[in-house]
């Protein structure tokens, strides 16, 4: 009974202990350092991350205690190790970032040696030359684990009992990962010393530790290279595959009862600074203690100055309360840390040390370069002159900008100016000796004269035009005397009735008397179909008939074609300087009528001109480009209701030439055919037939235009 009763107190004891160690820290109730130990005490279990660095020859070891909230007061944030032969100073502050919590660095000597451990509530860093093993490699420091164990932990009993039935058999105690700048290292601690094996196996890593009994390793993974860690127990052997999809393996060493694998990417990334690498100042006064608490700051840096046999002047701005603890320190790296601490800006002329707020000694500097500024325009203005430069080919207003922009600069504090005199062509400068010397070269360099260049263009408009016109008129007459010698009937295009006179004896020698006259064949005009061509130039004509007959047919062709052709060459002509635009325009105005609203009449003007716009530009190799803008308009047919209209051409280009090179800018070939009918409805479609009943006129106008242009530098 006594028994059970024992163990049941002991199992509840063991997980009341087991209980508290995983609750995590939030603040540190202790520090304490004596030569080469520096032990921290919290009010919980300690998480933390260490981190390495070497800046200005100095080794520096950080540990970054995580969840910390807040430290007691008694522990000083600076302590001097002055009888330690490992480490020279400890600081320690807590982090703007509250997930690093509690920051504590430590300085450390040459060939200083630790070694971190934790104990639930507690850190303890050993420094030793010997602390480390001698057969283990030198690598950077590794990262704790910063999580609560993921798997079930096991009692004191159980870890007992399992420790004596596996007693022959190697058991893997953690798996951690940390990450110093851009390498992530692995740390497998086991029982006892292992036999191992670490190969690179598609993308990921393989460590395959030989006998190993039960284990149940806390895992802890910080690293972003590592994306997860897998474990697995294969007979006697535990295999950890170390998933990655960017890493190699860098180095691997081992001691008596660790495994080490540095990996790093394999593309370089950004390091990773942890501590901030200001340059470290060399301090070379005489040392100083301090252990003071709320004391005056002006009174604190009295006695820093009486120390260091030197004056002080202490600005209105510098006050407060200051509590530190500093031992055999320089009386200058103590100012140092101070002014750090207070926001103090210190100057030293001779031997008076002027101390001030740093907005204080930011104001203060600013009224100094004031008035040394001040100073400085006095004695220019004191020198300055005034001189005449008399310009040859450019404008006093162009001089002026470029000189403003190259010397002034929109200076406010500056003496000079310029003034651009145009009546005389001149600029009057008011300035130093030296820096009017700067505006004479400037001016030497930029008026100089600009060659002349020769436009020539030409433009050239042929035009051609076809023209065939068909027609054909026909008729005739057909008369039949009825009814006594004078009574007629007439059918034909006789607009009056016809005369039939009787023939002479010789005309008909015995022939029938009641034909038509012969000069009555074509007398009449009033055709059956009448579409003659639209120009007759050339007629046909025939007549059909008997003068012995009553009737007659008269028929007439008429036929035209015409050819034209037209030239029309324009040739301006302009001379320019470099990058100067010329215009040449020659032309007229046509006057046009318009009528207003109000019905009143008015007379307005349109231009039709030729124009020729241009900006020449001579480069260094003596090419000439030119922006060109030509145009060449010409009056048009009046619009169908009377209308003015302007034939328009123009073309815009930039182009390269040669000196003395022409160069055809442009061309506009235009051509319309167009063909008209005129006859009688339906009868005019017929094929063949539909010829003597219509007339037909084709028209082919043509024009081209075509624009050269002659750039010659003079």
């Amino acid at each position: 009974m006594n028994r059970k009763y024992l163990l049941s107190i002991l199992f509840f004891l063991i997980t009341i202990n087991y209980s508290y160690a995983f609750q995590k820290a939030t603040s540190v109730n202790s520090l304490s350092f004596d030569k080469n130990k520096c032990v921290i005490k919290g009010n919980g279990y300690m998480f933390y991350k260490t981190f390495a660095l070497e800046k200005d020859n100095t080794k520096i070891l950080a540990i970054d205690i995580l969840g910390i909230k807040s430290y007691n007061p008694a522990i000083p944030s600076l302590i001097l190790a002055n009888d330690s032969n490992a480490v020279s100073l400890i600081k320690l502050a807590l982090h703007n970032d509250k997930n690093i919590g509690l920051r504590v660095v430590f300085h450390l000597k040459d060939n200083a040696q630790y070694q971190i451990d934790r104990n639930n509530d507690t850190i303890t860093v050993v420094f030793n030359e010997n602390s480390l093993p001698q057969n283990v490699k030198k690598i950077e420091p590794q990262t704790v684990s910063n999580e609560l164990p993921k798997q079930p932990v096991e009692s004191p009993v159980e870890a007992i009992a399992n420790s004596s039935a596996n007693s022959k058999q190697n058991e893997i105690e953690s798996i951690t990962s940390t990450t110093i700048r851009n390498k992530t290292q692995i740390k497998i601690s086991t029982s006892k010393k292992p036999v191992y094996e670490v190969k690179h196996e598609n993308g990921n890593i393989l460590i395959t530790i030989k006998d190993v009994g039960p284990s149940k390793p806390l895992i802890s993974n910080s690293s972003k290279l590592i994306e997860n860690i897998v474990t697995n127990i294969e007979k006697n052997d535990y295999i950890i595959k170390v998933l990655t999809s960017n890493a190699k393996i860098d180095e691997i060493a081992s001691s008596d009862k660790s495994i080490f694998v540095v990996l790093s990417p394999q593309q370089s990334v950004e390091d990773l600074n942890i501590v901030s690498k200001e340059h470290q100042k060399e301090f070379v006064g005489k040392k100083i203690s301090f252990d003071v608490r709320d004391a005056d700051l002006q009174d604190v840096l009295r006695v820093i100055a009486a120390a260091a046999n030197l004056n002080v002047m202490i600005g209105d701005s510098v006050k407060g309360k200051i509590t530190m603890r500093l031992m055999n320190i320089p009386w200058d790296e103590a100012l140092d840390l101070i002014a750090k601490q207070q926001g103090l800006v210190v100057q030293k002329q001779g031997n008076v040390l002027l101390i001030n707020s740093a907005a204080e000694a930011a104001k203060l500097t600013k009224e100094q370069l004031e008035a040394i500024t001040m100073q400085q325009n006095l004695e220019r203005k004191n020198d300055a002159v005034a001189k005449i430069i008399k310009l040859n080919y450019i404008d006093p207003d162009y001089a002026k900008n470029i000189i403003d922009s190259l010397v002034y600069n929109k200076q406010k504090e500056s003496i000079g100016f310029v003034v651009a005199d145009k009546v005389n062509n001149s600029i009057i400068c008011y300035d130093t000796k030296q820096n009017i010397q700067k505006i004479e070269n400037i001016v030497k360099a930029i008026d100089v004269k600009k060659r002349e260049i020769e436009i020539s263009a030409k433009i050239v408009i042929v035009s051609k035009g076809y023209e065939r016109d068909l027609g054909i008129q026909w008729g005739g007459n057909y008369a039949q005397k009825v009814f006594g010698q004078n009574s007629y009937l007439a059918i034909g295009g006789a607009t009056l009735p016809l005369s039939v006179n009787a023939p002479s004896a010789a005309q008909t020698a015995g022939v029938s008397t009641n034909g038509f006259s012969v000069n009555n064949a074509f007398a009449n005009s009033n055709y059956i179909v009448n579409t003659p061509a639209a120009n007759q130039f050339g007629n046909l004509s025939l007549m059909v008939g008997n003068v012995m007959a009553n009737y007659n047919l008269d028929l007439k062709l008429s036929l035209a074609e015409i050819n034209n052709y037209s030239k029309t060459l324009s040739s301006p002509k302009v001379i320019t300087l470099d990058n100067q635009e010329a215009t040449v325009e020659s032309g007229q105005e046509i006057p046009y009528t318009t009528i207003t609203t109000t019905g009143t009449q008015s007379t307005s003007f349109k231009d039709a001109v030729l124009s020729l716009k241009v900006t020449p530009h001579i480069t260094n190799n003596g090419d000439i480009i030119m922006k060109l803008d030509i145009k060449k308009d010409s009056p048009g047919a009046p619009a169908p209701n009377g209308e003015l209209t302007i034939n328009k051409n123009n073309i815009t280009s930039t182009v390269i030439v040669k000196n003395g090179q022409t160069i055809a800018i442009g061309g506009v070939y235009e051509t319309t055919t167009s063909k008209s009918e005129n006859g009688i409805p339906f009868l005019k479609s017929i094929p063949l037939l539909g010829w003597l009943f219509k007339s037909q006129t084709i028209t082919k106008p043509e024009s081209e235009l075509y624009i050269f242009i002659t750039p010659k530098i003079l």
